[in-house]
């Protein structure tokens, strides 16, 4: 039995049985995931790292998990195994910085909607929105950018 794979437009995976000719198409919700380690992406600024951001992906649905590392930081989540991805989302990087103060979150953005941050750089809560790849936020014209984690693995970001 022959089994080849592909995908959509739509990020929908499928797999053809070639003795019958027939089509499965699996959802992301559908696939019994085989995780794989997909690579890093490093958070640097000046001349040190500020983090580390790991990822996993799916070899059938390609669906992908995040897991930060914080220089310093050695609590374990709360949970265990990988968080819950939300629907229509994406995984980024908001970064956070006036030019004295810096920070940053692993987050999951769904284009178009508002974010409601609780940003500690500027000491405000605030409405940030992911429009063209680009943080928005109703507060602060600048300050706010958003890093695809998808477009960055096994890169390095200076932030």
């Amino acid at each position: 039995m022959a089994l080849g794979a592909g995908g959509n437009e739509n990020n929908v995976r499928y797999a053809n049985i070639a003795t019958d000719g027939s089509s499965i198409i699996m959802t992301q919700e559908q696939c019994k995931h085989d995780v794989r380690y997909a690579g890093v992406l490093n958070l640097l600024h000046g001349f040190g790292i500020l983090g580390a951001v790991d990822v996993w992906e799916c070899a059938k649905c390609g669906q992908i998990w995040c897991d930060e590392k914080r220089l310093g930081v050695q609590d374990l989540p709360p949970h265990v195994g990988f968080p819950p991805n939300e629907p229509d989302s994406e995984w980024a990087i908001l970064v956070c910085r006036d030019g004295e103060k810096l920070e940053w979150h692993l987050l999951q953005v769904k284009k178009g909607a508002k974010l409601e941050h609780n940003c500690e750089v500027f000491n405000t809560t605030c409405n940030i929105e992911m429009v063209d790849g680009k943080a928005v936020c109703d507060l602060h014209k600048e300050g706010h950018t958003f890093f695809s984690v998808k477009d960055n693995i096994n890169r390095s970001i200076k932030v």
